[in-house]
């Protein structure tokens, strides 16, 4: 064994504690690659290796110490570099294979497989080690599959080829994250059926691999999956010095959708008179929606068989009579417009007589032309655009030989698309994305947003974001819950369907951390209920973060989908943490849904770092107090989706014990009671504690302490600058 094979050997028998049963698996032995119709490896005795030195170096994300070894062919004619660079100071290993004078001709002729296979892992047994991959559309929630490694027919149901994503190997407080780290959009994985192995590298019906390709894969050792997911975020934001998007406005205020699932879905005779209905009904119940989604009800799509691809992004004269510029200037409000894949028919491209150039194929076609986008954005913000809504991304690219054969064809497709709305100011939002292309985002600008679950329908689950929710924050994304009704039934919907649960949705849409989307019929929305996610101005009240799982749902959900096996392993259902962080004090929040058992859960297991002078409250108990410490787990108990569980803590803020001591739990008519968009500080003096809070103008605001024992509610009515302050022990807020 060479000192790559040891490298990677020593951080993946760390991770599994194993006693180093992987040793060989993460080996050379394992590369291999295509050319001309012949598979090169070691084991096939065409390649050999030997090593070339050992270098240290410094990046953006830390030094680090990199293998090199030299791979061959007999003939001499092809030559590969496998490069290993171990970080210092973190568990992360960074595999290479560079590709000095590429590959030709290198398609296996099946999409599923791999042209080139950087590494990979078989099943083995016995194991008690789990694992967690994501597959298939939006971020790949839509295939993801938690099982144990050992077993042939839950490692079977991986995603391979192009709709595969990242893969989490994991038992208790330890976890490997596997993931590409370049060349994104040709990544992917495969399950060889055959042999029990996962393989990763590059796409397999790529016809070449240009020049100085590297194809980088990483592996992110962590004790538990939310700290691998997080230090494999921080990794990639660092090497690519990625930005939050600076616009974020559809996740920081209340909107209104008309997407699938929402009453108006297709469900309009006049659109231009609904558009305008919706938005002065909400202005006349003083509901303030901030902006407007159009979905694909609105340009001419193609009725053939391509899924309805788009042919013009114009308005349909019979849905919008006058033009769209007219109605934005009667609404007044920014504008959401969705869009989908583009169909052979399309009048932009130039074989069906316009001015752009895209690749056209039987049913399907893509742009690939920056001046394209262009000419689209900038038509577009004369009728309001604010965010570009890309939706059916995974259709544009699996059903198109030339974006699976075209190294780079996928990759300027987004990057043309990304590099325009950045010049015209417009934010995107993606939907139905592949996880490869969602992780290409890291080297754009304009994406914000990501829809990370199932299109929504009335009483469907596709609620359960805390999970997938994790990837997107990782690489700043504002991961997406999609629309929701806010009450049971909404007479002349066309799905004929009722929503059994709109409380469950509201919270969820609020504990994402991203948008809320109301969808409802004029006149049958629930106004208290979407007033528990805002200020009076809009403005979303937000976690820090994303209300995300905790690592024993994984282990749970990994081990048994039932709760007869799966009980003592995790919560039989959903649990997710998240928090309110102020001044270095932390207000934590547990939310727990569709628990089949009760669970005992400990400080430890929030993720949160929470004071050991914790004090929790059951929202649906009312303020009866309970510890949380080291000492004390919370009892989360018939946790229902109609009767889920939030809990909310706080820390002691004045005083020595519980007797005499100070807790704020805040908003507690608002599902984050303690948002930083209500609570601007917290000021701890020795006999006194001061809150400023901001809000909407003449907004009356209630919030909750217990003061030595004591509830106390004290009322504020902010006046012109939005702005009051509350002193604690007064009692009063001026």
């Amino acid at each position: 064994m060479n000192s790559f094979d040891k490298k990677v050997v020593l951080i993946t028998c760390f991770i599994t504690s194993y006693q180093c049963l992987l040793q060989e698996y993460l080996a050379l032995e394992n590369v291999y690659f295509f050319e001309d119709g012949v598979k090169y490896s070691l084991q096939s005795g065409n390649l050999h290796s030997s090593t070339l030195e050992t270098i240290d170096g410094c990046d953006n994300f830390g030094s680090y110490s990199m293998n090199r070894t030299f791979l061959s062919s007999e003939n001499g004619q092809l030559h590969v570099e496998a490069r290993s660079k171990k970080y210092l100071a973190d568990d992360i290993i960074v595999s290479e294979l560079f590709f000095p004078t590429g590959l030709q001709n290198c398609s296996t002729g099946d999409t599923s497989k791999l042209a080139v296979a950087v590494g990979s892992i078989p099943l083995f047994k016995p194991s008690n080690l789990s694992f967690w991959a994501q597959g298939g559309r939006m971020f790949g929630d839509i295939n993801r599959i938690l099982g144990n490694w050992s077993s042939e027919g839950d490692v079977s149901k991986i995603s391979s080829g192009i709709d595969s994503g990242t893969l989490t190997l994991f038992q208790k407080l330890s976890a490997l994250l596997v993931s590409t780290v370049n060349q994104f959009t040709i990544s992917q994985m495969f399950y060889d059926i055959k042999n029990k192995r996962v393989h990763w590298g590059a796409m397999g019906n790529l016809s070449e691999i240009p020049p100085e390709t590297k194809l980088q894969w990483i592996f992110v050792r962590s004790n538990g999956v939310r700290n691998a997911v997080t230090k494999w975020g921080n990794y990639l934001c660092n090497i690519y010095e990625k930005q939050w998007s600076k616009n974020q406005f559809i996740s920081n205020y209340l909107g209104y959708w008309t997407d699938n699932g929402g009453f108006y879905y297709y469900n309009s005779h006049h659109y231009a008179t609904t558009i305008n209905m919706i938005v002065a009904h909400y202005k006349r119940i003083n509901l303030p929606i901030r902006y407007i989604q159009y979905d694909s009800w609105w340009y001419y799509k193609d009725p053939g068989r391509n899924y309805g691809g788009v042919i013009n992004w114009t308005a349909i004269p019979e849905v919008f009579p006058k033009n769209m510029s007219r109605l934005n200037r009667q609404i007044r409000l920014p504008v959401v417009a969705h869009n989908r894949h583009w169909s052979s028919k399309t009048q932009y491209s130039k074989e069906n007589g316009g001015q752009f150039n895209f690749i056209v194929e039987k049913a399907f076609s893509i742009p690939n032309d920056k001046q394209f986008w262009d000419f689209l954005f900038s038509s577009a913000k004369l009728w309001g655009l604010h965010t570009y809504e890309q939706d059916w991304m995974n259709v544009q690219v699996e059903s198109m030989s030339a974006t699976q054969s075209d190294f780079n064809l996928v990759y300027d497709w987004l990057y043309q698309m990304d590099k325009s709305a950045a010049e015209h100011d417009i934010n995107i939002l993606y939907c139905m994305t592949l996880c490869n292309q969602a992780l290409n985002s890291i080297l754009l600008s304009s994406i914000s947003l990501i829809r990370v679950s199932d299109d929504y329908q009335p009483g469907n689950e596709q609620w359960r974001i805390g999970i997938t929710s994790m990837l997107s924050w990782a690489i700043k994304l504002v991961p997406f819950k999609d629309i929701f009704w806010t009450t049971n039934y909404q007479p002349g919907n066309i799905y004929n369907k009722s929503e059994l649960y709109p409380q469950l949705e509201a919270a969820v849409a609020s504990l994402s951390s991203g948008p809320v989307a109301l969808s409802d019929r004029i006149g049958f929305e629930n106004t208290s209920l979407i007033m528990r996610c805002c200020n009076s101005d809009g403005l979303l009240l937000k976690p820090d973060q994303p209300a995300f799982a905790i690592d024993d749902q994984l282990l749970a959900n990994a081990n048994s989908q039932t709760s007869t096996s799966a009980k003592g392993i995790g919560p039989t259902g959903e649990v997710w943490t998240t928090s309110s962080t102020h001044n270095n004090f932390v207000f934590g929040i547990i939310f727990a849904a569709n628990l089949f058992d009760s669970y005992s859960l400990s400080i430890k297991e929030t993720h949160l770092n929470l004071d050991h002078t914790t004090m929790a409250i059951d929202l649906r108990k009312g303020k009866n107090l309970s510890e949380f410490n080291e000492n004390v787990e919370l009892i989360l108990e018939s946790c229902s989706k109609e009767n889920f569980c939030l809990f909310y803590t706080s820390p002691r803020l004045l005083g020595n014990s519980y007797t005499t001591g100070l807790y704020i739990f805040g908003e507690l008519d608002k599902w984050i009671p303690m948002s930083k968009e209500r609570v601007k500080s917290i000021e701890v003096q020795s006999s006194e504690v001061i809150t400023t809070i901001k809000g909407g103008i003449n907004e009356h605001v209630e919030m909750h302490a217990l003061w030595k024992t004591k509830w106390k509610t004290i009322s504020c009515r902010l006046g012109k600058n939005g702005i009051g302050y509350i002193y604690w022990v007064k009692g009063i807020c001026i």
